[in-house]
């Protein structure tokens, strides 16, 4: 399989490129020990995949040339704004890889009651999972990740949309849904039945999965396979 690469914009010129991205260079010289001549596809977050040749590798940079672009989007049946509640740090970069993977088209961490784990701050590896989730599935676009925000302030900022809750009676393959989905997952202890309360005050339907009840992780992943497969 040809290596993809996510690069910035102005990595590409005129049917060529030139990368001087440290850690990407380190990956492509050190770990995957490019040479002269190796095939890779760039792409620039706009929907196109560039097909390259490497012509020069240096300890500064990359050089090469574009040989084909193809227009590719990303299209998936719902653009999907997965609104997560925070997990334990390895169950959230499961959900982020995995979400990436079926299709989502924003991520919002979002903190609820329940939650375990509670932080401020966008960790700087999430985005690097999510760059590489994407271009290992092929995607040519990178899902956004909102700021980490209170329950509160995402229903007003992201609605309407659908919560999945266990104790409701309303089937997910029941309702109608629009294209752009926000979709809220709980925690591991799920949402209270206030914060169930709130979000039917902000034109946010519950649904329920089905009999089981599933982790939160599973919940999160389940619903987007059922959504864009």
């Amino acid at each position: 399989m040809t290596n993809r690469f996510f690069v910035s914009s102005d990595t590409i010129s005129e049917l060529k490129f030139i990368i001087k991205d440290p850690s990407l260079l380190h990956q492509m010289t050190r770990v995957l020990r490019f040479k002269p001549s190796e095939k890779i596809q760039l792409l620039d977050n706009t929907g196109k995949i560039y097909e390259a040749r490497v012509m020069e590798i240096n300890e500064k940079q990359i050089c090469g040339k574009i040989e084909n672009i193809i227009e590719k989007p990303d299209m998936p049946k719902y653009k999907i704004n997965l609104c997560m509640a925070l997990l334990k740090k390895d169950k959230f970069e499961w959900v982020l890889e995995k979400a990436c993977e079926l299709g989502v088209y924003e991520i919002t961490p979002i903190v609820t009651k329940h939650c375990v784990k509670k932080i401020d701050k966008i960790p700087e590896r999430w985005h690097k999972i999510v760059r590489e989730a994407s271009e290992q599935c092929g995607r040519t676009i990178l899902p956004k990740i909102n700021n980490i925000v209170a329950f509160k302030e995402a229903m007003k900022k992201y609605s309407p949309g659908i919560i999945c809750y266990a104790d409701t009676k309303n089937s997910i393959h029941d309702i109608e849904l629009p294209e752009e989905i926000n979709l809220y997952i709980g925690p591991e202890g799920d949402f209270t039945s206030e914060e169930i309360l709130l979000s039917g005050q902000n034109k946010i339907e519950p649904v329920n999965l089905g009999s089981n009840v599933l982790r939160a992780e599973t919940a999160a992943i389940a619903t987007m396979a059922i959504l864009n497969i």
